[in-house]
């Protein structure tokens, strides 16, 4: 396929750049929201869902292995395990969260929502820091080779 060439001068193309990642972002949190809702809604029913978590987990998996490929971690936040551990307790904590709501509206049992959203929290922390620590591990191993490559 024949690529056509830009009509935007580089101003214009980083306009655009800006615009097309706000989108993206925009596009991925209300993403989010949404099956957060649906979730919340349909009693934690996964089937009316399957689609949107299917373009999530998509759209995620293609930002981690293009960022990870091009040496990329995060504008912000630095690759260290602290930063893995962080960001794992905050995952687990909004999953603890709403699975405990879902749990309650399903049951209307207190102590068992409060244990469905420590046993969801502590699953999701261990399945993040996981995740997480594998990916800080490709990330480094990345930067050493394109270090040693740059060397040669």
């Amino acid at each position: 396929m024949k690529k056509n060439k830009s009509n935007l001068d580089e101003m214009q193309e980083l306009k655009a750049l800006k615009v097309e990642h706000n989108a993206c972002w925009l596009f991925y949190t209300l993403l989010i929201i949404s099956i957060v809702v649906q979730l919340i809604a349909y009693g934690g029913d996964a089937k009316p869902i399957l689609g949107e978590c299917a373009v999530l987990s998509i759209t995620c998996l293609f930002m981690t292995i293009s960022y990870l490929k091009n040496g990329i971690w995060d504008r912000k936040l630095k690759p260290t395990v602290s930063t893995n551990i962080i960001v794992s307790s905050v995952a687990g904590i909004i999953m603890g969260i709403i699975w405990g709501v879902i749990s309650f509206n399903n049951y209307h049992k207190l102590i068992g929502s409060i244990a469905t959203a420590i046993f969801m929290f502590i699953s999701m922390f261990i399945l993040c820091f996981i995740v997480l620590s594998l990916c800080l591990y490709l990330y480094k191993k990345g930067v050493e080779k394109s270090e040693k490559d740059a060397e040669q």
